[in-house]
């Protein structure tokens, strides 16, 4: 809709990791706000940002649990994140098959 109106695509990567968060609502009662904390987040986020516009990443704790046979991923080199002593595997999920 936006290109027929001569407007440009709105074009952004994706990162998703999987993991134990902490979750609630924080702040003050002025301002409070729902949010998710924690090294899952971090790292979901780090992803996101390697992404380039159309990219789907995901983290290997993320790709054990899609449905056997139904994504195509591709194996990335591992990515040296902020804050992590190792590297972290990431996949590209590239189409559904046929």
């Amino acid at each position: 809709i936006r290109q027929s109106r001569g407007d440009p695509a709105i074009e952004m990567g994706i990162g998703i990791n999987h993991g134990e968060v902490i979750w609630g609502a924080l702040g003050s009662r002025k301002t409070m706000d729902y949010t998710v904390i924690g090294d899952v987040v971090n790292v979901a986020s780090r992803i996101c940002s390697a992404a380039q516009p159309g990219q789907l990443l995901i983290t290997e704790e993320m790709r054990v649990r899609l449905p056997r046979g139904r994504f195509s991923v591709t194996a990335l080199p591992p990515a040296t994140l902020k804050g992590k002593a190792e590297a972290v595997r990431v996949f590209s999920v590239t189409a559904e098959p046929g």
